[in-house]
């Protein structure tokens, strides 16, 4: 870390330049997500660990902080994603009105159900399934007890650190860093200005890091004008 609340560039992780470097990477995070399994003991065991990786999928997809994904009752009680913002279409789901912490742009969010990405979709969308075909969501990821699942109250955000941290020794904010080098250098070309856009930031210094782009490879252009 370099100063106050700054992250230092090179502790950003350059994951994928190509898309020819995107089928390691996403078997690298299917790894991640496959070893979130806490050692539940009750008889919900099957159900919580299904949430526990959608969540994992769902930070590496849309590249919320864990804040903005289940919020923060202290905050607001009603913050974090419900289902209701939610829409399933053949190809992808959209997420609506997605709020973003230290005050940026909502967010309107596409999930891809198709490509490379969609391989991580499917523990998402196990999950979002189950939820609408019992019935039982109102937050996207409810929270749990020895009494059970409570499905109108979120899971507290230090449980998700908690549980990622501990089974599969990445911090949560990995994923964000992963989805914005993913969209920064394959899906936006190094284009910082529409990565902030995306990303619902009103600074475009947030997103240099995840960029990291060098200027000099595109001089080459100059031949094509």
């Amino acid at each position: 870390m370099t100063g106050k609340g700054r992250r230092a560039t090179k502790s950003i992780p350059i994951i994928a330049y190509e898309k020819t470097d995107l089928p390691e990477l996403i078997n690298k995070l299917k790894n991640i997500i496959e070893k979130t399994e806490w050692g539940y003991t009750s008889e919900y065991k099957d159900v919580l660990i299904m949430r526990d990786k959608a969540i994992v999928a769902f930070l590496f997809l849309t590249g919320l902080r864990v804040s903005e994904a289940v919020g923060d009752p202290r905050v607001r009680p009603d913050s974090g994603i419900k289902l209701s913002q939610i829409i399933e279409r053949p190809k992808h789901f959209m997420l609506y009105n997605v709020e973003t912490v230290k005050r940026g742009d909502d967010r309107e969010i596409k999930i891809p159900i198709d490509g490379m990405l969609g391989e991580l979709t499917v523990y998402f969308t196990d999950w979002y399934r189950y939820l609408v075909q019992t019935g039982k969501g109102y937050f996207l990821f409810p929270s749990a007890s020895g009494f059970g699942i409570n499905y109108k109250k979120q899971i507290p955000k230090q449980r998700v650190h908690g549980i990622m941290q501990t089974t599969t020794n990445y911090f949560p904010h990995w994923c964000r860093a992963v989805y914005e080098n993913i969209y920064g250098h394959i899906v936006f070309d190094n284009d910082a200005y529409k990565l902030s856009k995306c990303m619902g930031l009103k600074r475009l210094d947030s997103t240099e890091p995840y960029i990291q782009s060098d200027w000099k490879r595109d001089l080459d252009k100059l031949y094509f004008l």
